[in-house]
């Protein structure tokens, strides 16, 4: 087995996470599972109430140090910006990995994505598809699809075919030229931070073309953040007008999109107020693209019929027109 060694090659998983006491063990797990020999586990818990931060360290107590080590830090609670920060300031790694602490990796993930960053160096970062689980990690049937063509700033921001920031492998010393993670937002903060190592150079990001991380939804996630979502959306998108990395109609066209994301999410967590609210939005803020977009006429027609009884409302769910969280959008 090879030893971990910073340098050429090396990876540091960087892991920020609160109260996921839950979900961790199948997280650990599965970074445990990597096909990958060695690598480093820099691990911050951001002010846990739960049994999160006993899990850590038991985790790193069972770690080889000469193969896999593990460096456990607590803080906080200062947010998930604040806690990676952290931890990449900490990490040794050429190569960075981010992991949530409820999301499970595939045990192929930093082999292939380590591949991929040294075939060229023109490369900065390398990034996975997903799929949804639920909270029993259950698959729910939606995964992401790739782009169609090189991942650009704009495309990130209109349909974001990274979504999960887990699994994405990226160079330090792009991280940090790109400015660390903005401790400033309280939400989309890795749309934030990967549209800032996007605008680095051109083409400099691969897809992994496989749903290689299991995304995990929990009851209320989305609705319960709705407005913060919201609000740091709409932020990243000023910060990149400011940046020159989009224009005024780029940045309509990914806040409809991203709104009628919303309005798919809600919708699937039964919440029909929020996806109609969602998708009205969608089409005030950007009618040409809502017209010129097939599935828009589903979604509106559908999160419509939500107003109807339940007596008429289900059958429709039931007979496949219903509206579905699709990730790609």
């Amino acid at each position: 087995m090879s030893r971990f060694m910073t340098g050429p090659g090396s990876v540091t998983v960087i892991l920020a996470t609160r109260n996921a006491a839950a979900f961790l063990p199948e997280t650990l797990a599965s970074l445990c599972a990597q096909t990958l020999e060695a690598f480093e586990l820099v691990a911050v818990d951001d002010g846990s109430t739960d049994e999160t931060a006993d899990m850590l360290a038991r985790h790193a107590a069972s770690a080889d140090p000469a193969f896999r080590p593990v460096t456990v830090l607590r803080t906080g609670p200062r947010g998930l910006a604040a806690a990676r920060n952290l931890a990449l300031r900490k990490a040794r790694g050429e190569m960075i990995v981010v992991l949530d602490g409820d999301d499970i990796l595939m045990p192929d993930l930093f082999v292939r994505a380590r591949n991929r960053l040294a075939e060229s160096g023109a490369l900065d970062m390398a990034y996975p598809l997903f799929e949804h689980i639920g909270p029993g990690g259950e698959r729910l049937g939606t995964r992401s699809l790739a782009p169609a063509g090189p991942l650009t700033a704009e495309r990130l921001l209109v349909r974001n075919p990274i979504h999960s920031d887990s699994g994405v492998m990226v160079r330090k010393s792009a991280a940090m030229a790109a400015g660390l993670f903005d401790e400033t937002l309280s939400g989309c903060i890795g749309l934030d931070f990967w549209r800032r190592v996007l605008t680095l150079r051109q083409g400099n990001a691969a897809c992994l073309e496989d749903p290689l991380v299991l995304y995990r939804r929990r009851p209320g996630q989305i609705t319960a953040l709705a407005a913060r979502m919201e609000d740091n959306f709409t932020r990243v998108l000023e910060k990149a007008g400011r940046d020159e990395a989009l224009g005024v109609r780029a940045r309509r066209r990914a806040l409809a999109a991203q709104r009628l994301y919303w309005a798919s999410l809600a919708y699937a967590q039964r919440d029909y107020g929020e996806a109609r609210r969602h998708t009205a939005s969608a089409w005030r803020t950007d009618p040409l693209r809502m017209a010129r977009t097939p599935y828009a006429y589903q979604r509106a027609a559908i999160a419509a019929a939500s107003i109807l009884p339940s007596w008429l409302h289900e059958p429709l769910k039931r007979s496949g027109f219903a509206l579905r969280a699709r990730a790609s959008r």
